[in-house]
């Protein structure tokens, strides 16, 4: 699980794409919870709070796209 985050100043612009490659789990957007299995996808609008869970003990492999994304060494990580 990570924790409730928003990207960096810097891309609050920043449009993100969760695309859902393996396992099962919620993932978290604006308040709301999505239940979510290969194959699913979700968008984040910019500056919204989002979070992923994965209550099992199976991988839950995420692809995430950004638009309007600049690197910036303190953005989000997700390991």
């Amino acid at each position: 699980r990570n924790p409730p985050h928003r990207n960096s100043v810097t891309s609050q612009d920043q449009t993100e794409v969760f695309n859902i490659q393996k396992g099962e789990g919620i993932i978290g957007i604006k308040g709301k919870e999505h239940q979510v299995t290969q194959g699913d996808t979700l968008l984040c609008e910019p500056n919204s709070t989002h979070y992923v869970k994965n209550y099992n003990d199976e991988p839950l492999e995420i692809l995430v796209f950004k638009t309007n994304y600049d690197y910036d060494e303190e953005d989000s990580y997700w390991e």
